[in-house]
């Protein structure tokens, strides 16, 4: 059976609204969490793409932005 044929089929109605029943905020942590698994392969294959082109500088220049987020946290844990 074709759409065209079906007669309980409602096109008006996109088809991400049956796909996703969930509204309001456990829609936008869902959206969230997708985006931050998304973006941890592409940053990597990003890492992996810049060492393979520019070697150890590119490793460098990686880390260099993380050293302050790593004071900040090790400052965060071993707050009293």
């Amino acid at each position: 059976m074709t759409l065209a044929a079906d007669p309980h089929m409602n096109l008006s109605a996109p088809a991400e609204a049956h796909a996703r029943p969930l509204s309001g905020k456990a829609a936008s942590t869902d959206n969230v969490v997708e985006m931050i698994l998304w973006m941890v392969p592409v940053v990597l294959l990003g890492l992996v793409l810049a060492v393979k082109t520019w070697g150890m500088v590119a490793l460098t220049m990686f880390a260099l932005p993380l050293v302050p987020l790593m004071f900040f946290f090790y400052i965060a844990i071993s707050w009293p």
